[in-house]
């Protein structure tokens, strides 16, 4: 159950942007450099970050969990803990508290 509230707490935003948005908006913002080099920017950062945080982030996890960090071996069955990215869990906010709950 909480498992599923957590999923559509961060498909609910993302589903109500697509859906509030024509597709004239769209286009429109598609035609804009600065638009498109921020978002190039954007993906080019997260790749970035998300690669790091994988090479880093994975090893550091595992020992942290109780055991020896070796590549390649499988680890002992656990709970993994859920990470959401402060951007996303502010614009589910947002969406929450303004649309029909706020």
């Amino acid at each position: 159950m909480l498992g599923g509230l957590l999923i559509a707490f961060i498909l609910v935003p993302v589903v109500r942007l697509a859906t509030t948005s024509s597709l004239g908006s769209l286009t429109h913002a598609a035609e804009n450099a600065q638009i498109r080099d921020a978002i190039q920017l954007s993906l080019q950062d997260a790749a970035i970050t998300a690669a790091i945080a994988t090479v880093v982030g994975v090893p550091l996890a595992y020992v942290l969990r109780g055991g020896a960090f070796v590549a390649g071996t499988s680890c002992r069955r656990s709970w993994t803990p859920l990470a959401v990215p402060h951007t996303v869990a502010g614009i589910a906010l947002l969406f929450v508290f303004d649309g029909p709950v706020g």
